[in-house]
């Protein structure tokens, strides 16, 4: 008993509630901005161009049957910078060339008889999307421990004002790459000097307006 005392104590210290507070803005950045990362066009640009006829393997392994594919697949990406710091970092963040995956395929129909289902390997067009998602997916496993880092020391720095230039940089390079990115930067920066201070002063007002009241 007398613990949880000490510990709601603890917690209604002012400075221990601001850091969780920021903790948590750090958290939910992470998150939101971590959906985006995800998607290929903000993200990443990148093409993907599957190679046909694909190496299809069969085998016994004991008594289970097993259907497999190495794919070979051309790959051009470019990661965005504010998404991915690590992978710029490292050089990882540009790349092209030929790349080798697994593919497991899916099961047509089912066991009538001595007949078992027929493997369906999909179209390249489906396998792209995979090995798309594939190369995303190793990317921001490295890049997600960074990015709440990157937040929080925004966030102790209270320079949330960034957050909107962030988003920007973010924003533009859906739009046009690294290019868009240089170009979203400076415009959200732009936005945000015009537009903050009226904000600022609009909601000023309001609330004068509702202490009168």
């Amino acid at each position: 008993m007398k613990s949880m005392q000490r510990i709601k104590s603890t917690l209604r210290k002012p400075l221990l509630r601001a850091l969780l507070s920021k903790i948590a803005i750090a958290l939910f950045l992470t998150l939101f901005f971590g959906i985006f990362a995800l998607i290929p066009s903000i993200g990443c640009k990148i093409e993907v161009y599957v190679y046909r006829p694909y190496q299809k393997i069969h085998e016994w392994v004991g008594s289970t049957e097993l259907y497999y594919a190495f794919i070979t697949y051309n790959a051009n990406a470019t990661f965005n910078p504010l998404l991915y710091p690590a992978s710029w970092l490292t050089g990882r963040a540009v790349f092209s060339g030929n790349y080798t995956m697994v593919h497991v395929p899916s099961y047509v129909g089912g066991y009538t008889g001595d007949a078992s289902p027929s493997p369906r390997w999909g179209k390249p067009s489906e396998i792209a999307e995979s090995a798309t998602m594939n190369l995303i997916l190793n990317e921001l496993f490295v890049n997600l421990p960074f990015l709440p880092v990157i937040f929080f020391v925004i966030e102790l720095l209270n320079k949330r004002v960034l957050f909107l230039w962030f988003l920007g940089g973010v924003a533009g390079f859906g739009v046009a790459g690294i290019i868009g990115l240089l170009a979203g930067i400076p415009i959200a920066v732009v936005s945000t000097a015009l537009l903050l201070p009226r904000l600022r002063e609009i909601y000023s007002r309001k609330k004068i307006e509702t202490t009168i009241d």
